[in-house]
């Protein structure tokens, strides 16, 4: 058996470790990997070795900057006598390939499972992997919450952008193609079909910004002037040069928040190897005690468990034996806008027994039935993913840049994080987007950003 510590305290895990690799969480075993990976590659210990520190046994710091972790990336070699892999850039090796090489696979089970996102320890590129990783999981990580939802943010942009002369938001279009139009007056024209209506319409414009990740795109025309693959192979090849990584959300709504009622549970998440993967334990409404659960997050291999139970539509949907309307109860946690729209879908009865099932067997009580839940999966088109990871040997500095304008004498544009130093967070959309403005339209950088901010390659 394997141990790992908390605050001291040495406990069991079942997990067959090397003996040199007992005694640490899996956070700190992770640290240990990348701290013996560094110091190992001569150009690191050269160029970086001052940002290292090894702090004790089991703690490792690393104050390494994004833009230093950004030549990192490209330049770092893997250094280990007998492995198959020794003399390789990490860039073209798989992480999944890097931890077994460094702990076994019993030592990557562990850390795959403890970790709770099996996306993040699949083979991926390594070389940014481990950044992410570091900088995920590192013991001087705060997460906040913005105030009534991270929606907000989202309103507040469209707010801002709808205030502005000349600008309107059309919602419910989907973009079918676009073409280009000198003869109208202007570059483009753009068709799109709308789902209320039911008709196709036409915009012209003489840029076009696709906020859009992989499938989103690749469900755009393909024959067109932009994605013809024969006249612009390069583009086809740096979008297939991430991973779809599917996602699914359940979400569950409580009277009360049993978690904290009967196990003192304030905040935080938990993770497990149930196909739950793991839950994370949000707000109580200070006015009723409505609570809320994400009662499953998945992502990668667990996500095949619950989109299976899902693709019933004529599955009887739950229903509570609250006689409250959900709505209302929907409203007063989930959101400051005076609106019943719900997120995601209804769950089928079977997939809430499911998920009280699992959730009753990591938390060891009986869990009351929830008042609401909804799910959601990310995988279905138009997004074909929650998120997406670089492949291994992505020429990512040149790719990055390269999709912010694919076609050098054309005034077409693709952000968004999938193709970010940032991917899966809102700040790598933010970056790609602020490097666009500045480098292809020629604004100045917003008062507001700290000019020691790294906005990325």
């Amino acid at each position: 058996m394997g141990a790992c510590t908390r605050q001291g305290e040495v406990l069991e895990v079942p997990y067959q470790l090397r003996d040199v690799d007992k005694g640490y969480r899996f956070d700190q075993l992770l640290q240990k990997i990348v701290y013996n990976m560094l110091r190992n590659d001569p150009w690191f210990t050269e160029n970086y070795a001052d940002r290292l520190n090894k702090i004790s046994h089991y703690a490792y710091e690393f104050n390494i900057t994004r833009g230093q972790w950004d030549d990192i990336r490209i330049n770092w070699t893997y250094y280990k006598q007998g492995s198959p892999y020794d003399g390789m850039k990490m860039r073209n090796i798989g992480f999944w390939n890097v931890i077994k090489d460094q702990v076994g696979q019993e030592g990557y089970a562990f850390i795959a499972d403890a970790e709770g996102y099996y996306s993040n320890t699949m083979n991926w590129n390594a070389a940014i992997a481990v950044s992410y990783m570091i900088g995920d999981d590192g013991e001087g990580d705060h997460y906040r919450t913005i105030e009534n939802g991270f929606d907000q943010l989202a309103y507040a942009l469209a707010r801002h952008f709808t205030e502005s002369e000349g600008s309107q938001l059309w919602m419910g279009n989907r973009l079918v193609t676009f073409e280009k139009s000198e003869d109208t007056g202007r570059r483009y024209r753009l068709t799109f079909y709308n789902v209320y209506d039911q008709a196709y319409w036409k915009v012209y414009a003489d840029s076009i910004i696709l906020a859009m990740p992989k499938r989103s795109l690749e469900l755009i025309d393909q024959q067109n002037f932009f994605f013809d693959s024969n006249t612009h192979p390069a583009l086809k090849q740096h979008m297939d040069s991430i991973f779809d990584i599917p996602s699914f959300k359940l979400l569950m709504g409580f009277n009360d928040p049993w978690w904290k009622n009967d196990l003192g549970i304030k905040e935080g998440k938990a993770s497990t190897d149930l196909p739950m993967s793991q839950c994370v334990y949000f707000g109580t409404d200070p006015d009723n005690a409505h609570s809320l659960l994400l009662a499953s997050y998945n992502d990668y291999r667990t996500v095949h468990f619950w989109n299976s139970l899902i693709q019933d539509e004529a599955a009887r949907g739950y229903r509570s034996n609250d006689s409250a309307d959900p709505g209302e109860k929907q409203v007063s946690l989930l959101s400051a806008q005076e609106t019943t729209v719900l997120p995601g879908v209804e769950a089928p009865a079977h997939v809430v027994k499911e998920a009280l099932n699992q959730l009753s067997e990591l938390h060891g009580i009986t869990v009351p039935d929830p008042y609401i839940v909804r799910v959601k999966d990310w995988s279905r088109d138009p997004y074909g993913a929650g998120y997406h990871n670089w492949r291994t040997s992505a020429l990512f500095e040149d790719i990055i840049p390269f999709m912010r304008q694919p076609i050098a004498d054309e005034s077409v544009h693709i952000i968004g994080d999938a193709y970010s130093g940032k991917q899966g967070w809102t700040e790598g959309a933010f970056c790609v987007t602020e490097n666009l403005l500045q480098t292809s339209f020629f604004l100045k950088k917003p008062d507001w950003l700290d000019e020691a901010y790294y906005l990325g390659l």
